[in-house]
């Protein structure tokens, strides 16, 4: 790693901007691989400063999208974007363009989205699960995970609509932290969501079919 060769020299390599490191978190710790799930990118609920804060110290071989990356979901009157989200697009575009390897394995937020995808991040490899092999040499299946959520597969459009609710809920929960003292010791969001994922787990059940991701991780580490 460049960040490597600065300590061993004690002086920068020719060529290299220290300022450049910062962004692109060389001056940070570095791992093989790095897994991002469910950011919801265009939703209030993101956490996307968190996120480029974290990103900006640890750089990484492989950087796996796994799912809800962009909250599709969102879009139109709920879709909220902030400085920090572009920042976070430009951070995962930058290691992308400069070689680090990049896959976005689509959730059920983002997948009947994926030209979206392509528009924030460019043409990155989208596939919807794969093999990652560890520095030990064990082999772990990558995958989202919705596919084995009975909620999903039984009544999706249910559990869009809990999301919608969830989303207007932010909205109600900024306007009352800027313009009304708190409501109790809790957000107003907090009683708001489980209600709501209350009635979504009531008419459809979240059990996750441990069967199913069980076998579908022997049947895809045998090929």
């Amino acid at each position: 790693m460049v960040a490597d060769q600065q300590l061993e020299s004690g002086a920068w390599p020719a060529g290299w901007d220290p300022a450049s490191a910062v962004i692109s978190g060389a001056l940070g710790k570095s791992y093989r691989s790095i897994w991002i799930s469910d950011l919801h990118l265009g939703t209030r609920a993101c956490k996307a400063d968190t996120l480029l804060d974290f990103l900006r110290c640890h750089e990484s071989e492989n950087l796996y999208l796994v799912g809800d990356i962009v909250d599709g979901w969102s879009l139109g009157s709920s879709w909220y974007w902030s400085a920090a989200q572009t920042e976070v697009v430009k951070e995962i575009s930058l290691r992308h363009r400069r070689g680090a390897r990049v896959v976005f394995i689509p959730g059920n937020h983002d997948e009947l989205h994926l030209e979206l995808v392509e528009t924030l991040f460019g043409q990155l490899p989208i596939v919807p699960e794969l093999v990652h092999r560890t520095a030990e040499g064990c082999r772990m299946l990558v995958i989202h995970g919705h596919q084995f959520d009975t909620s999903m597969s039984s009544a999706r459009w249910l559990s869009a609509i809990g999301s919608q609710a969830y989303a207007i809920a932010l909205r109600i929960d900024q306007w009352h932290k800027n313009e009304c003292s708190k409501f109790g010791q809790r957000s107003f969001t907090s009683y708001l969501k489980r209600p709501v994922t209350k009635a979504v787990q009531y008419f459809t059940g979240t059990e996750v079919d441990e069967r199913a991701v069980f076998e579908r991780a022997r049947a895809i580490l045998q090929e």
